[in-house]
């Protein structure tokens, strides 16, 4: 009978095993627990990451007077900080130094993630971009002769030595209070900086938040001379019957026309009317109406082209977009009266009206007078009353209210177009509530509304963890406030 063999493990046997299997697991444990490790801090930056977006969208979609409710009054740049501008290769462009504002928000300290760390946050709006329109490459480069170049931030997809390369894919310096000390830039044609200038607060053109009047809504000329024409060849007809045969059998019907009513002698005013109502809610109230008056036929025609209520705390900007009176046009020729009129007839303590007129619009277009001719770079825009000559439309504007109140129309037309005294006529146009007209005093350049609120701005979002947190990074995000 065979003999069977009971011996087992022996100990070094056993502690052998054991070693091997300790040598293999260590680095898998190792692994194991570095894969942890890594995980947990990724999960960490994302929930900074999105505290970063949410935060970075609750700037782009709230106010300057939202934001200063939710997050305190911002810390304002000082003015004596400036960005130094380099070129692509990082080269400093002597000359190069740009001014800007900028507004530092604390938006306090935020704990996330299960391990509850505790990052700082802070958001610095600034308009370095729009500043960069607005800067004179001729400053920089003398042999520049035309101010028509400006500068904007370069595209990069790697940094260079000395400068950050931030979520936006631009080249820049931060000083240790956040703010852009240095760019890298290149040349670009110059648009002037829009919240200096331009229509910077000409954003979020909301049709339920502002009030919107273009050009051709107030444009009933032609409708009002037809109108006029109509009235005349009737009364022709009533008072001198054998002159309206004439005319009536196409014979210079004008001519026979103008022997005893002169259609020429038509004047047009446009009135902007503002004031506060109540139908059991608050609202504002925006009527804009267009008349005309003939002193020959002793007829005015009244034309509403704008009404809206706007249920909002404030009162809604107004923008109306101006084309003055055209008295007489053809296929290549636009005849201008050469005296204009507004009336201001506001109950709206702050109302703001900005009339401008579009770099291009086709009336300006025709022969003999380019794009510009009507161009005064210094002073705003000129209208001409016919193509080819140089006599210059006058804008009246008064006021037509009986409560005092003065609102303010910010313009991009010449100032010197304009004439503010009382004008006289129009009886038939008189201020709502039986208020008696007076001597205008709110007219102003657009670069006189010197207003934050809807400007065009960069957003750095940076989230700093604590003190004692070495294990996080920085989270810094940037975007843009007002781009549409």
């Amino acid at each position: 009978m065979a003999r069977k063999n009971n011996k087992g493990f022996s100990v070094i046997e056993i502690v052998i095993a054991i070693t091997i299997l300790s040598l293999l697991l260590v680095p898998i444990v190792k692994q194991i627990s570095q894969t942890l490790r890594t995980s947990r801090q990724a999960k960490k930056q994302q929930y900074a990451m999105d505290n970063a977006v949410y935060l970075m969208e609750d700037f782009q979609k709230s106010s300057m007077g939202e934001l200063e409710t939710k997050y305190g009054v911002p810390t304002k740049k000082p003015e004596t900080v400036k960005c130094q501008l380099y070129d692509a290769s990082g080269n400093t462009l002597t000359g190069g130094l740009v001014s800007y504002n900028a507004y530092k928000y604390s938006a306090g300290t935020v704990t996330l993630g299960y391990e509850k760390t505790s990052f700082t946050r802070t958001v610095i709006l600034d308009d370095l971009s729009t500043a960069l329109m607005g800067f004179d490459v001729h400053n920089v480069d003398t042999s520049v002769t035309e101010n028509t170049k400006g500068y904007k931030l370069v595209s990069a997809t790697s940094a260079i030595d000395g400068f950050v390369l931030n979520s936006e894919g631009h080249l820049v310096k931060y000083d240790s209070n956040g703010y852009v000390i240095g760019a890298v830039c290149e040349v670009a044609d110059k648009v002037e900086n829009p919240n200096e200038i331009n229509l910077g607060n000409m954003q979020n053109m909301d049709s339920s938040n502002v009030a919107i009047i273009p050009g051709s809504a107030t444009n009933f000329d032609s409708q009002a001379e037809n109108a006029f024409f109509s009235l005349a060849m009737e009364k022709l007809k009533e008072e001198h019957y054998a002159d309206w045969l004439q005319a009536m059998g196409h014979v210079s019907s004008d001519s026979i026309l103008n022997q005893h009513y002169n259609l020429a002698n038509t004047t047009k005013v446009t009135k902007i009317y503002v004031d506060k109502g109540n139908d059991g809610e608050e609202y504002y109230i925006v009527s804009v109406d267009v008349c005309y008056e003939n002193s020959s036929l002793s007829k005015t025609l009244e034309y509403n082209v704008y009404s809206q209520k706007f249920y909002m705390d404030e009162c809604p900007a107004i923008y109306m977009e101006y084309q003055p009176y055209t008295a007489e046009s053809g296929a290549s020729d636009v005849i201008y009266a050469a005296n204009d009129y507004i009336l201001v007839d506001n109950y709206v303590e702050g109302a703001k009206i900005y009339l401008y007129k579009p770099f291009r619009d086709q009336m300006n277009v025709v022969d003999g007078v380019t794009d510009s001719d009507h161009v005064a770079p210094a002073d705003g825009y000129k209208f001409y009353q016919q193509s080819g000559s140089t006599s210059t439309v006058t804008i009246h504007v008064c006021s037509a209210t009986n409560s005092g109140e003065e609102s303010n129309v910010f313009t991009n037309i010449d100032l010197s177009t304009f004439d503010t005294s009382v004008f006289s006529g129009f009886t038939s146009v008189a201020a709502e509530n039986g208020g008696t007209r007076e001597a205008y005093t709110g007219l102003k350049r657009l670069s006189d509304d010197r207003r934050t609120q809807d400007r065009l701005y960069t957003i750095n979002v940076v989230l700093e963890p604590g003190p004692d947190d070495k294990g996080s990074n920085t989270v810094s995000l940037t975007g843009a406030k007002g781009e549409n």
